[in-house]
């Protein structure tokens, strides 16, 4: 099964990008709903304005089998990043591109 092995976070994203969202994103790949998960997951971070107020939206694919999925979240800081979540059997590794 991928991504239920131990975690490992690049430095970049480990400076950047605040735990709490770290934690979203690996969070978002184990609620997936679907048959098969790809080994990499790309999360796009950016703004998006919703009634006047900043939000954080974050796009979350994977190729195969094709996944999209679309959030918005009300965030204190936004992040504007790309995020690449690779599955490599023996750990799972968060880096941003």
């Amino acid at each position: 099964m991928l991504f239920t092995n131990p975690k490992i976070v690049s430095q970049r994203i480990q400076f950047e990008i605040p735990e709490w969202t770290q934690n979203l994103l690996w969070y978002l790949i184990e609620s997936m709903e679907v048959n098969q998960k790809d080994e990499i997951q790309l999360f796009v971070l950016s703004s998006i304005t919703v009634d006047g107020e900043q939000k954080q939206q974050i796009i979350h694919s994977q190729q195969q089998p094709p996944y999209f999925m679309e959030h918005t979240i009300s965030a204190s800081t936004i992040i504007t990043a790309k995020v690449l979540a690779v599955d490599c059997q023996s750990h799972s590794v968060m880096i941003m591109c």
